[in-house]
């Protein structure tokens, strides 16, 4: 057998059909038989980072992400006045740095580190981060999101504390789905207690530390617009065969009144590979879109009237 990878931006496949993400995005696995009468495929998905802080940088600003979220910066609640320390030994190994501030004193239920990013485009998110304060720092937080500016705060999860870096990691907390696809997400690491690590009141010299923070999630498809009672008749009756294909695919719509209908295939990245428009749409019609030049992958087949627009996926195979 051979197999192949349609992205391989995305992911490799081995002779031996071990798969290995590369990058966020999607790509299809193909594997054909070596008398090539039998393929089988299989969709895999890498999450892409949404936004990340490493401060191997010695700063505030996010280290990775999507292009809007790279000019966003960590900060401390309003009225904070400390130093933002990034001179402390971060979680990983060899040359890694955190970021450090002291001034958690009193600071239950007031005192957070902060984080605003847009989630437009992405989905099923995840999030994971590490922290560790000194015998005189923070110990407990509760992990919490809102949506824009003005929303609830919500707490998704709990982090205790120790003087070193491995009780205060959390790792691939899924987000609630009220977050996927957002302008604006907020998250902060709130201080739920004056507690140390040691059991001893938190003072103003006491250091909070984080790290290795990351939010990563799944690049969303193109997604359909419903605004007429007529879109769910075309929604209902739109079909397109054979899929998987090896070249063409037969695009059937129903509409109910003559309209002019624009066909537009979409690769994987949302950009316009084919496009075609027809007149006098009525009742059923089939069109036969050719897509043999295609590369192998996943495409979008988007259908769109006066006042619709529709998305099917179809899937290219070898």
């Amino acid at each position: 057998m051979t197999f192949s990878s349609s992205n391989t931006g995305v992911a490799t496949v081995s002779a031996l059909g071990v798969v290995t993400g590369i990058s966020g995005g999607s790509a299809t696995i193909t594997v054909t038989t070596q008398d090539g009468n039998y393929t089988a495929i299989s969709q895999v998905s890498v999450q892409q980072t949404v936004v990340g802080w490493d401060f191997k940088n010695k700063n505030a600003l996010a280290s990775s992400g999507i292009v809007p979220n790279l000019t966003q910066n960590i900060t401390r609640e309003a009225g904070f006045s400390g130093l933002f320390d990034y001179s402390v030994a971060g979680a990983g190994t060899g040359t890694d740095w955190s970021l450090s501030t002291q001034n958690w004193d009193n600071g239950a239920n007031t005192k957070y580190w902060l984080i605003n990013f847009t989630t437009s485009g992405y989905n099923n998110l995840k999030f994971s981060s590490t922290q560790r304060g000194n015998s005189n720092g923070t110990r407990d937080y509760a992990v919490q999101y809102r949506i824009s500016n003005a929303g609830t705060w919500t707490t998704f999860v709990t982090v205790k504390d120790s003087t070193d870096w491995t009780k205060g990691a959390v790792t691939n907390i899924a987000l609630p789905a009220v977050c996927d696809n957002q302008a604006l997400v907020q998250i902060r690491w709130l201080q739920t207690s004056n507690t140390t690590p040691l059991n001893t009141t938190v003072l103003s010299t006491g250091s909070g530390r984080i790290d290795e923070i990351t939010v990563v999630g799944d690049n969303m498809p193109p997604v359909s617009s419903l605004t007429s009672s007529k879109s769910i008749q075309l929604l209902t009756n739109i079909r397109i065969s054979p899929n998987p294909t090896h070249g063409d695919v037969q695009v059937s719509v129903n509409l109910e009144t003559a309209s002019r209908l624009h066909l537009s295939l979409l690769d994987i990245n949302g950009r316009i590979v084919k496009e075609l428009d027809l007149e006098g749409i009525h009742y059923q019609h089939d069109v036969l879109v050719d897509i043999s030049n295609c590369a192998q992958g996943i495409y979008y087949i988007v259908a769109k009237s006066a006042n619709e627009r529709i998305v099917r996926k179809v899937v290219k195979i070898k």
